[in-house]
């Protein structure tokens, strides 16, 4: 059953395996997916697409859209560091995450610009963890926080069942 040009009814539920979303999405994570054209995608909506491997096979990926080209969709995953090798096409796309389930609980996915926030904000925090964790591994790795802080213990007092 088609309700517009290029686009089914109803949505589906497609199951999330990866990490390239990390910080959006886990793995085993339920994505609530609407059937969408390349035409009403916007930056920062999050797709759902597959890609035809060589041999045959078929690959579904959920990444972000970073911007609209001539081509069609360049996506990148919020946890990736680099855009996809090439944009995703109209007879690739599969729709648009709206919403994901985990644990029972469904969420919205945010998409347009809210969604371009979300995911800036993820590879910001990514990037002051990564920033914060060298001089805390040099740190520990050292023992001179072992040397410098020394609690007194002043009473240790243990019980057993039997008093």
């Amino acid at each position: 059953m088609m309700d517009a040009p290029g686009r089914q009814a109803g949505k589906r539920a497609l199951p999330y395996q990866g990490s390239s979303m990390h910080g959006t999405f886990r793995s085993g994570d339920l994505m609530l997916v609407e059937p969408a054209t390349l035409e009403e995608i916007r930056a920062g909506d999050v797709v759902a697409f597959r890609l035809l491997q060589p041999d045959g096979g078929v690959l579904q990926i959920v990444h972000r859209v970073q911007a609209r080209v001539r081509e069609g969709l360049v996506t990148r995953g919020d946890h990736s560091t680099v855009p996809d090798a090439r944009p995703v096409g109209a007879a690739e796309l599969v729709g648009r995450v709206v919403a994901s389930q985990r644990g029972g609980r469904m969420r919205r996915v945010w998409g347009g610009s809210a969604g371009r926030l979300w995911a800036l904000g993820l590879r910001l925090r990514r990037g002051v963890l990564g920033l914060l964790g060298t001089p805390y591994a040099l740190l520990r790795a050292s023992g001179l926080g072992r040397k410098l802080w020394r609690p007194r213990i002043e009473r240790v007092q243990l019980a057993t069942p039997e008093g």
